[in-house]
């Protein structure tokens, strides 16, 4: 070690005595690097383009060392639209360096299709950095049904306001990160009634569609973390956050929507007890508040993980056990695992191995974000991931060119299917379920004790010049145990037949990158996204959806360093599906715009 050391300071001595007297000649500079911060979708449950994917309201997470030596391919997200999503997205802050503060983002399209977004970095300094950024997507075209009955194009309503305000300061032994935000989303329950006529005259109230829906949030967040470089003795990753939300309607325009607030507080503390060794716990508390017109909640979930990081020359691995408790409809005590490990196999190949394990929340915001169209009195309970198991090989051929083979099964207690509702007739005795389904199509959730395998494979490739590929296909097999009864919901039977409603059989993705190859300052993208064997329960019946097929193409130039422009072809083949039944997705639909920096 110490002749390595002396020679890479003889090494170093000799660079600086040739190049003094240019050192001496030129002057002094420093690069300034300044983060633009840019708008991006992505989604956690079912990926696909864009579809109508919410920006999530959610901070986004500090970031942790990772233990994966694979790269998987980056989640594909439908921008086709923004209607009738049941998928999960998130506003992040992608790093480009420019030595312009602000940018400004502006797209237009048919279906009244709007995109916009605007930031600027107030204070950009060596240790303080203050920005603000925004951004707005609206749209409010009319859609016609995939199946019609008695409707047959009915308007599609929704906008979407995101404000962010944060702030980060470096000391030298950690950094401060404070965070405010804002979040207004609107949007109407346009989702076909499949009112026939034959039914018109038994119905006492004939679907509200033209009422918007609002569900405001309120966000603010600190985090604190230690600096990788000055290697403490203890490393520490803390945040602590509060949302407060409030939907403006419950299941009728006179009937308050539900409201409530969330505090997460998380905290990993580790140490480097030997030589590319880690002990560490990692801590979390929940607790959320609810309310609405029919009743009052409170939800509290802790855990703790202690674990161990190895990290070898051609390996990882992580030990770790989650426990900790939850109190909600059921309290329960849970105890579950965090494995991973990963051995590379030679210079391009590598395999490895996950388990995982634990509650899933469900919270307010989190259904927001997987189906926006349930049940506005629905309360979903928690469910229990008793393991989530993965196994892969990651095969590189030669540089360039990657093949990931993975599969995967995991095993869900109580977990949540969407299914649809029709109007309520309007004959009980419960005025608050008479008018259940005053907005014509909502989702309400049946629990099941869900079984989910896959096996897939990622192909990735830069070899073409100018080019990024990749590809993946995943099939999954389903096996559903319903529970029976309902929290709190107004289902209180199980469906006669065991689907995993919603889920699809099969997916399939591909993406391509195309960089001034045409022109320069020329980028062309494509995104094709395929889902095979979705059903619905609907009527006492299973219906089988129209598969996800679509295909989006996108062009960007670069007029100049400040100016770009961009033309987005959405759902080239123009397929009428549905992510949740009875919500068509817009066909065919244009976008342009312009980027700007300054």
């Amino acid at each position: 070690m110490r002749t390595i050391y002396q020679s890479i300071l003889l090494i170093g001595l000799s660079a600086a005595s040739l190049t003094l007297n240019a050192q001496t000649a030129a002057k002094d500079t420093v690069l300034n690097k300044q983060v633009i911060l840019q708008r991006e979708y992505s989604p956690t449950i079912n990926e696909a383009s864009r579809i109508n994917s919410n920006p999530s309201i959610f901070e986004p997470n500090v970031q942790k060392k990772s233990l994966n030596f694979e790269q998987k391919a980056p989640q594909l997200l439908i921008n086709n639209n923004r209607l009738g999503d049941s998928r999960a997205g998130e506003i992040m802050t992608d790093v480009e360096y420019s030595k312009k503060r602000g940018y400004a983002q502006i797209a237009a399209g048919n279906y009244a299709n709007i995109d916009g977004a605007l930031g600027y970095r107030i204070v950009n300094s060596k240790r303080d950095r203050l920005n603000l950024f925004g951004s707005y997507d609206a749209t409010s075209g009319k859609l016609s049904y995939a199946e019609s009955m008695y409707y047959k194009r009915m308007k599609a309503k929704y906008s979407d306001i995101n404000v962010n305000l944060n702030y980060q300061h470096t000391f030298d032994p950690s950094i401060l990160s404070i965070e405010a935000l804002y979040r207004d989303l609107g949007y109407n329950y346009y989702g076909n009634p499949f009112i026939s006529n034959e039914q018109l005259d038994n119905l006492d109230n004939l679907p509200n569609f033209d009422k918007k829906q609002n569900v405001s949030v309120i966000g603010f967040a600190a985090a604190l973390k230690s600096r990788d470089e000055s290697k403490p003795a203890l490393n520490y990753d803390g945040k602590i956050s509060y949302r407060s939300f409030k939907s403006k309607y419950g299941t009728h325009p006179e009937l308050d929507g539900q409201k409530g607030g969330q505090l997460n507080v998380q905290l990993d503390l580790n140490t480097e007890f030997d030589s590319e060794k880690w002990l560490g716990i990692d801590m979390y508390v929940m607790n959320q508040s609810l309310s609405n017109a029919l009743n009052d909640d409170n939800m509290l979930h802790v855990y703790g993980v202690p674990y161990i990081r190895f990290e070898g020359s051609n390996w990882k691995a992580k030990l770790g056990a989650k426990a900790g408790f939850i109190t909600d409809y059921k309290n329960s005590f849970i105890v579950a695992p965090d494995l991973y490990a990963s051995v590379k196999l030679g210079e391009f190949n590598s395999l490895y191995a996950s388990v995982t394990g634990g509650i899933n929340e469900n919270t307010f915001l989190q259904v927001l974000e997987e189906n926006r169209y349930v049940n506005p009195l629905n309360r979903i309970g928690y469910s229990r991931t008793v393991y989530d198991a993965e196994l892969g090989v990651n095969i590189g051929a030669f540089a360039g060119v990657e093949f990931d083979i993975f599969a995967g099964y995991k095993q869900t207690n109580r977990d949540h299917l969407y299914i649809t509702n029709a109007p309520f007739s309007g004959n009980s005795n419960n005025p608050t379920l008479d008018a259940i389904y005053a907005w014509g199509n909502v989702s309400d959730a049946v629990y099941a004790n869900l079984s989910r395998g896959k096996v897939g494979a990622l192909f990735k490739t830069n070899l073409i010049p100018q080019t990024n590929l990749w590809a993946r296909a995943i099939v999954y097999a389903s096996n559903v145990k319903y529970k029976g009864g309902n929290l709190k919901n107004f289902v209180e039977e199980a469906p006669a037949k065991k689907e995993a409603w919603g889920l699809p059989t099969a997916t399939a993705e591909l993406h391509a990158d195309v960089k001034d190859v045409i022109l320069p300052n020329l980028t062309l993208s494509m995104d094709y996204t395929l889902e095979l064997g979705r059903k619905a329960y609907f009527g006492g019946r299973s219906i089988s959806m129209k598969n996800v097929n679509e295909l989006n193409f996108r062009a960007d130039y670069r007029v100049m360093d400040w100016i770009s422009i961009n033309a987005r072809v959405n759902n080239v083949f123009s397929q009428k599906y549905e992510r949740v039944y009875g919500y068509t997705h817009q066909g065919i639909n244009f976008m342009g715009g312009l980027n700007l920096k300054f």
